[in-house]
């Protein structure tokens, strides 16, 4: 059987992203492990030929980004505590592959959508990287609207334990 310490879960605020919570807090559950939820706030490069963009006025937008990002996250663990799940959450600033491959631990399981504010609408340009490089499981979750969250979510049993072929024990 497949042991993890939590289920961690990335989020971007999108609606997208979120859709990846209904199956993490059913692993979460299944597994009885605490649910991580992260939020990267990406690092702000500045364009060398914009003048009216200067390292004082990225200093004063990255504090209040990084507040947007554990407010965030605080209404989403608040949402989810509700329902008695174990919830922690971290904000991080930073490449956001690099940034959720690095708050994963070793025997933790990733959940995450296809995609969430990129444009790409098949594989974003964060899923990429997490997948091919991710030392820990992975389940992608679709972003699209075919695949309706209840669709996806899984049936919770619990005080059951099941064997392979499915028979209760």
């Amino acid at each position: 059987m497949l042991r993890c310490n939590r289920i961690v879960v990335p989020l971007d605020g999108s609606a997208a992203a979120e859709r990846a919570l209904p199956i993490a807090t059913n692993l979460a559950r299944r597994f009885r492990v605490p649910l991580h939820i992260i939020r990267v706030v990406e690092s702000i490069e500045l364009p060398c030929t914009e003048q009216s963009s200067t390292p004082e006025l990225f200093s004063r937008e990255i504090p209040v980004a990084e507040a947007m990002a554990d407010e965030y996250l605080a209404t989403v663990r608040r949402r989810l505590g509700a329902t008695g799940l174990a919830v922690s959450s971290e904000s991080r600033r930073g490449n956001p592959a690099r940034q959720i491959l690095g708050a994963v631990g070793d025997r933790d399981i990733l959940v995450m959508t296809t995609s969430g504010r990129g444009e790409n609408p098949v594989m974003g340009s964060v899923a990429v990287p997490v997948i091919t490089q991710a030392s820990v499981p992975v389940l992608v979750i679709p972003s699209s609207d075919r695949f309706p969250p209840t669709q996806l979510a899984l049936p919770v049993e619990p005080d059951r334990e099941r064997t392979p072929t499915g028979d209760s024990t």
